[in-house]
């Protein structure tokens, strides 16, 4: 419901999104997740960085990211970190 009133409002979300992500899943796992976010939200540009996951944590926390991909917890107190994709062995 906030989302259908901030489109009405004109507050639709704009602007650059720049995430970062292991290779791996970058490849195989965002592109649909990606597409579909494109197309509820056009006006959100993407700019997507790939590298090791110490290297997205870092460009976390120096905010040259809004968002990343990685494996593993996340161990450190300035980041939220949550599940979304699970691998099997």
């Amino acid at each position: 419901m906030d989302e259908a009133r901030s489109v009405v409002a004109g507050d639709e979300p704009q602007g650059l999104f720049s995430l970062g992500s292991l290779e791996s899943t970058a490849a195989v796992r965002i592109p649909a997740t990606l597409a579909e976010f494109n197309r509820r939200y056009p006006k959100i540009q993407f700019s997507l960085s790939t590298g090791p996951s110490g290297t997205m944590l870092d460009g976390v926390l120096e905010g040259k990211l809004n968002a990343a991909f990685i494996d593993g917890p996340i161990n450190h107190t300035a980041i939220d970190g949550i599940p979304v994709y699970r691998e099997e062995l």
